[in-house]
């Protein structure tokens, strides 16, 4: 999460953020962890403040200092950002808290050496915190929605377990949702430049997005001789497809 004057940015992972937040530093005097008095001092200077804190922290954990201000997030097709997950790696030797290690090794025998496809398998099983019984098993819904709703829902663990069909067909998921201006993953550069001008930046000051290159964090990232097309059978593209259906009726431009 990163808290600046004009707004505050949302840093769910895998997402781009990391390119959003060198940006940012960019145009913002970067203030990590300083205390009130010098932040008070910039004031006065006239300085442009940005407080890098909670890396990814959810709306939810907006300091009431900036809960009125306009909320920034970046979003990412849900077939590319599982094979994002899966190339980084975290997984492999930082599995969530709340994951049954005993129950890991038994389900997964070959754990940490997975195919794309036991990976998703295990981010929809074994990886997933919230329950939802208002759906039928075959019908659960996957990870990474869970993850939309923790991190974009002012009361995930009340709505999680009660969506359902008629819930997305309806989509009453707008109601519960902070209101959030998402940019794009694969469109990153122009978004952003498009939101920073339209909250008041001049042009010129942050024309520079428009040209910067990629920024990867410092594990490194996934050239793009490896497509997230190439990661897929037509089987398992239907399976996320089913298990992420809400995020691709919140995004239809992702449903490709």
């Amino acid at each position: 999460m990163i808290l600046t004057d004009d707004f505050v940015f949302i840093h769910e992972p895998k997402t781009g953020g990391t390119f959003v937040t060198e940006m940012l530093s960019r145009i913002y005097e970067p203030v990590k962890q300083a205390r009130a008095i010098t932040r008070v001092v910039q004031r006065v200077r006239g300085s442009k403040l940005m407080l890098d804190t909670l890396k990814h922290g959810t709306c939810s954990e907006i300091p009431e200092s900036h809960r009125r201000r306009p909320i920034l997030a970046t979003i990412r097709n849900p077939y590319d950002r599982y094979v994002s997950q899966y190339e980084f790696g975290w997984w492999k030797d930082q599995p969530p808290d709340y994951c049954d290690l005993e129950q890991l090794r038994k389900q997964f025998p070959n754990y940490p050496r997975l195919t794309f496809g036991e990976f998703i398998d295990l981010s929809n099983t074994l990886f997933l915190q919230l329950k939802n019984e208002a759906l039928p098993p075959e019908e659960a819904l996957g990870r990474q929605t869970e993850q939309f709703v923790k991190y974009f829902f002012r009361k995930p663990e009340a709505v999680f377990p009660v969506i359902d069909a008629d819930y997305i067909a309806a989509r009453r998921f707008d109601a519960d949702m902070f209101p959030v201006e998402f940019i794009h993953t694969d469109h990153l550069n122009q978004e952003l430049h498009d939101f920073l001008v339209k909250i008041g930046h001049p042009p010129k000051r942050v024309h520079f997005i428009l040209e910067s290159g990629k920024v990867f964090p410092k594990e490194g990232g996934r050239g793009d001789d490896k497509p997230w097309t190439n990661y897929y059978t037509p089987e398992l593209k239907h399976l996320v497809r089913r298990r992420e259906r809400l995020l691709f009726a919140k995004f239809p431009e992702f449903d490709v």
